[in-house]
């Protein structure tokens, strides 16, 4: 959750501590056009302490969440709407402290081992090798995110991104931008706008990802009255794949309890939101999971919604992002036993959902508990107070690797800051994981914390951190862990250049996979602003060792319309060329004339406009360039000369034709005829494209153009404006040979004359 600047900013003081044994309840919960959900009631205890039960679907022993004691309509939100109705009514914000369950005195083991950088803390076991090793991360695009200032006055910014392949969408608390690929904002709209927030309600903690698999957009926001008596979750999921269109948005009512620190993810079947549940906003109380099937998502129905919820001894449900295609969705969260991290998988509908496979990943393979970590320290001994805390922050699932991070404590000759990254080896087939390892960044008198991770398409995980020490302003700093187990040390990505005069950071980071580029990422992170408040920055970031495919065919044609003077206009395309990794940026295109050397320039188009010389030769060779700077072998088109002829030359002629002479004409003469059905057909040998050049004005009629005998339309070369040696058609074949063009005279009424000046052939 945020905080105003009138806070203390200060964790809340723990609450009493009410052991209970665990408890998992199944809800059913019937989100349609008439009702929505009932308050929450008190929690039911479990007889089996510390295991996962659940409970028949629609029977509910305690906490009701189905009873329809409210009546709220799902609501459907057009985007581009609501961005302008927004601005027409501002609203207060309210937000409130960081809420962090009791960590029952326990305060986890803290880092000892000499770590610098980001290296491994731990082997990496069930890692496969990639025949290629992946580079270092590279920064392709950057460009300016959301501020506090522009967002919500308050802290933290809780940065998140997603990433389609047409769209990308932008988080922070208080603010929702949608742009292109290329950083242009298309929409920027309130948080409360997108998500139906009612007016008497505030909102906190949005998230909002792409699923691929449904070409959906879906997103989480928690809301809430003053009071914290009326709280609730709204899912909001687009009607398509264009965001700025319309959406969806469920809200899932919780009563009295403030389910804090939303999380979302979705598989091929079922969407998953958790949360930490506080009564009235202050109590912890346990977590929650709330499942809903796609099916009845898409189908556009009454919303049922399942789930299960446990006591107040675990914390901090991290469900999984989920880049492969599975049912089950791994989740993290603190177990009831000295801060360690703990594993499940959801499995199930929304009417059966249930916990599998839930272990203590400390215990089961020795990686290291959650650990609480110190202040972080600025330039000048300024100290982000309660900047943050233990908790995972996010968890990314692909290809059998589940990967955590959270903060922690590293305790070298002082206590630190440090990023976690955590890999678990899990194929969600059923079967347990099978081996789990920590890679830590951490330095001695440096403080990294508040990390976020992501997993690009080919595998390798990206670890991005914040770092401040005594001489560094906060810094964002990204590194890598290929698919091999390779590790790319941090590199700083952008850096701040004054010190944070707030006292939260975070809570997390977004990171997302490119859906268009294997080997890319996006990224929006925090940094400080000049005036000492958080600004967001967004970034794309590749790791790409593949260069692109070779370009296709090479052709080229006379530019219609153009003039012909010295010089001919002509228009070299190319087929496009691929980039798995991370995408064609560019195209290397150089010409070599009259046989000399290549002379090149960059494109990003897959064409290129030149004025050539009659009667010189040229080719062409493309390279395509990815965005990392990876050039790929050449597509060599063919040699070829532009040659001009006269309409004397190579054309026979039926019915009435003149000549007239002037310095305006090609060659400084043309034939005309101003006769109905007269012909001049023009014979080229060696050719791969041809040209005709005429006279427009306003005197001038139109001709009928047949290519090697086959009719192909009817030109006009009527213009209020007399120009002359006008290039006004062309026609182009994949290989040389011996074409013709005749033209056929129409005799248009009042202006039938025709000038058939010349030809320009490409051989």
């Amino acid at each position: 959750m945020q905080t105003t600047d009138g806070a203390t900013g200060r964790r809340p003081s723990r609450p009493r501590h009410h052991r209970r044994s665990l408890a998992v309840l199944l809800a059913g919960l019937l989100i349609g056009t008439t009702a929505l959900a009932a308050p929450a009631a008190a929690r039911p205890a479990s007889s089996s302490p510390g295991a996962a039960t659940t409970e028949t679907a629609g029977v509910h022993s305690g906490r009701r969440i189905g009873s329809g004691a409210r009546d709220t309509a799902r609501v459907r939100v057009d985007a581009r709407a609501a961005a302008r109705a927004a601005a027409a009514t501002p609203r207060e914000k309210k937000v409130h402290e960081r809420l962090s369950p009791p960590d029952n005195g326990a305060k986890g083991t803290p880092v000892t081992r000499a770590t610098s950088n980001l290296v491994t803390g731990g082997s990496l076991d069930g890692i496969t090798p990639r025949v290629v090793a992946q580079p270092a991360p590279v920064v392709t695009l950057e460009f300016p995110g959301t501020t506090r200032n522009e967002a919500c006055g308050c802290e933290p910014p809780d940065p998140w991104i997603a990433v389609s392949p047409t769209h990308v969408v932008q988080a922070t608390n208080g603010l929702v931008r949608i742009s292109n690929r290329a950083g242009a904002t298309i929409i920027t709209m309130p948080t409360w706008a997108l998500f139906a927030v009612p007016a008497d309600h505030y909102d906190a903690d949005p998230r909002i990802i792409w699923d691929p698999i449904h070409g959906r957009w879906v997103g989480v926001l928690l809301s809430f009255p003053g009071t914290y008596d009326d709280n609730t979750l709204h899912l909001a999921v687009s009607e398509s794949a264009d965001p700025t269109g319309a959406w969806i948005v469920y809200p899932i009512a919780n009563g009295t309890f403030l389910p804090d620190y939303p999380g979302i993810s979705s598989s091929s079947d079922k969407v998953v939101l958790t949360s930490n549940d506080f009564e009235l906003g202050s109590t912890y109380v346990g977590p929650s999971a709330y499942v809903m099937d796609w099916s009845n998502i898409l189908a556009g129905t009454d919303l049922f919604v399942g789930g299960f919820y446990e006591n107040d001894t675990v914390a901090h449900y991290r469900p999984a992002q989920m880049l492969s295609s599975s049912a089950r969705i791994p989740v993290i969260f603190q177990g009831p036993s000295a801060l360690a991290p703990w594993y499940f998988e959801i499995v199930g509908s929304a009417a059966t959902a249930a916990q599998a496979n839930r272990m203590n990943l400390s215990s089961s393979f020795g990686i290291a508990t959650f650990t609480p970590p110190p202040d972080p320290v600025q330039p000048g001994g300024i100290a982000i107070s309660n900047a943050v805390d233990h908790r995972p922050t996010d968890a990314v699932y692909r290809n059998g690797a589940l990967w955590f991070t959270a903060t922690g404590e590293y305790v070298s000759t002082g206590s630190w800051a440090l990023a976690r990254y955590s890999r678990v080896t899990t194929s969600l087939n059923g079967t347990p994981p099978t081996a789990a390892a920590d890679t830590f960044a951490a330095l001695a008198g440096t403080h990294f914390f508040q990390p976020g991770i992501g997993i690009n398409g080919a595998g390798t995980l990206f670890a991005m951190a914040t770092k401040t020490d005594a001489a560094v302003f906060p810094t964002t700093m990204v590194g890598a862990i290929t698919l091999g187990g390779t590790i790319h040390p941090f590199e700083e990505i952008e850096s701040s250049s004054a010190s944070y005069t707030g006292n939260r950071w975070g809570d997390y980071v977004g990171i997302a996979a490119d859906p268009s580029a294997a080997g890319a990422v996006w990224m929006a992170h925090e940094l400080v602003a000049a005036d000492g408040t958080w600004r967001t920055s967004v970034a794309r970031i590749v790791s790409d060792g593949t260069a692109p495919s070779v370009p296709g065919a090479v052709s080229q044609v006379q530019v219609i319309p153009s003039t012909l003077g010295s010089t001919v206009p002509v228009r070299t395309s190319w087929g496009a060329a691929t980039d798995t990794e991370s995408g064609v940026a560019s195209y290397l295109v150089e010409r070599s004339d009259d046989s000399g050397p290549y002379v090149g320039m960059r494109t990003q188009s897959t064409s290129i406009t030149a004025p050539l010389r009659i009667n010189h030769s040229y080719q062409y060779r493309i390279s395509a360039v990815d965005a990392v700077g990876n050039v790929g072998a050449p597509v060599y088109g063919p040699k070829y000369w532009p040659r001009l002829y006269q309409s004397t030359s190579y054309t026979t002629v039926t019915g009435t034709w003149g000549t007239t002479s002037s310095t305006s004409y090609s060659g400084g003469s043309t034939r005309y005829s101003s006769t109905a059905g007269s012909t001049a057909t023009f014979t080229a040998t060696l050719a791969r494209s041809i040209a005709i050049v005429t006279t427009k004005a306003a005197s001038r009629g139109s001709f009928k153009v047949y290519v090697d005998n086959v009719y192909k339309g009817t030109i006009s070369t009527y213009s209020a404006t007399t120009r002359f040696r006008q290039l006004v058609y062309q026609f182009n074949w994949s290989t040389a040979g011996t074409h013709k063009i005749k033209i056929v005279v129409v005799g248009t009424s009042g202006r039938p004359r025709v000038d058939m000046d010349a030809f320009v052939v490409l051989r």
